[in-house]
């Protein structure tokens, strides 16, 4: 195991211990089935082998379709825009529950993280989708 990746390990361990044990998007826990993955979240640099990179206050916890598939693949590809403004979402999200700001936090669990549970339990009907769209905007 390399230096990073023994960090990361840590680092997801010290946000899991902070943050719960659940995706930051989806609020669906952690199971053995349903891995959490790192993600950086201020630094736009998930390349970058660094191991000043992977910190607490640069890192949230996503499951991995949510993080690799939809929030790489579909949304910082096609939505730039969108993909900044999840990244300040979910900075919000680790700051109010830093603060205990229920009223923020109630908020995103409610109004935010529902939309994002779809995409993550219907993973292969979107992923269908978008291979059809994908096929229909080459032609």
């Amino acid at each position: 195991m390399n230096t990073v990746t023994r960090k990361k390990v840590h680092i997801k361990y010290e946000l899991k211990r902070l943050y719960g044990k659940k995706c930051m998007l989806t609020g669906i826990r952690e199971t053995q089935r349903l891995r959490l993955t790192y993600h950086h979240n201020n630094i736009k640099n998930c390349e970058d082998p660094s191991v000043d990179n992977v910190t607490v206050e640069n890192g949230v916890l996503l499951c991995e379709f949510i993080h690799c598939y939809f929030l790489h693949h579909i949304v910082e590809v096609q939505r730039p825009e969108l993909y900044n403004e999840i990244r300040k979402l979910l900075n919000r999200y680790k700051e109010a529950i830093d603060k205990g700001d229920t009223e923020v936090i109630e908020l995103i669990e409610q109004s935010i993280m529902p939309m994002f549970r779809f995409f993550q339990e219907n993973q292969h009907e979107v992923k269908r989708r978008v291979k059809t769209y994908e096929k229909t905007t080459r032609t």
